[in-house]
């Protein structure tokens, strides 16, 4: 699918594009809230909370409230995903790599500048039924793959194993997370 994405971002005549999945939903003022975050933030990079609903399109459930930017939980969680809008300038620059498929709005999401990204704290997107167990193993080991990349190619020396929770990462510096890390201190 990123091939696909990119051709359509590059084909795209507005000034953000946003990820979506195949047969999911969105709320009936799910643009205008994200343009009215454009608007009041000018952050390249905007995500919202979101829920599932049947494959009807007519009951909503489990609701994922996401926090604020967090760099850490990011690294713990692929939380951003659902809907994720960009700036289509910062797209194109950074483009979606298809060795991460499955996963390709985290490696995104990884490589983008981390300020400049906004949490717009309602429910806008609904995911369409329950993603079937092998695509969810495949999604899974595409995060870890992008997330070791992620680490590889800045230097930072760290395993990446599947958390105790599906859909969560562990991570485990090396040495530790202050030598690996150099943004992380701790005041005593």
């Amino acid at each position: 699918p990123s091939a696909e994405l990119n051709a359509a971002a590059r084909k795209a005549a507005g000034d953000y594009v946003a990820i979506l999945e195949y047969g999911d939903l969105l709320t009936v003022d799910a643009l205008y809230e994200i343009a009215c975050a454009v608007m009041e933030t000018g952050a390249e990079i905007i995500y919202t909370d979101e829920d599932h609903c049947d494959m009807a399109g007519k009951r909503f459930f489990e609701p994922v409230f996401k926090p604020d930017f967090n760099k850490d939980y990011l690294f713990a969680n692929n939380y951003t995903r659902h809907l994720l809008t960009i700036r289509r300038e910062l797209f194109l620059a950074m483009r979606l790599r298809s060795r991460f498929d499955g996963a390709h709005d985290y490696d995104m999401i990884l490589r983008a500048p981390k300020s400049g990204i906004y949490h717009v704290p309602r429910v806008l997107y609904h995911a369409r039924g329950i993603r079937q167990p092998a695509l969810r193993l495949r999604t899974g080991e595409a995060c870890r793959a992008a997330l070791e990349d992620y680490f590889r190619e800045r230097g930072i020396r760290a395993r990446v194993t599947p958390g105790r929770k599906e859909g969560f990462l562990k991570v485990e510096y090396l040495p530790d997370i202050f030598t690996a890390r150099k943004e992380v201190g701790v005041v005593g």
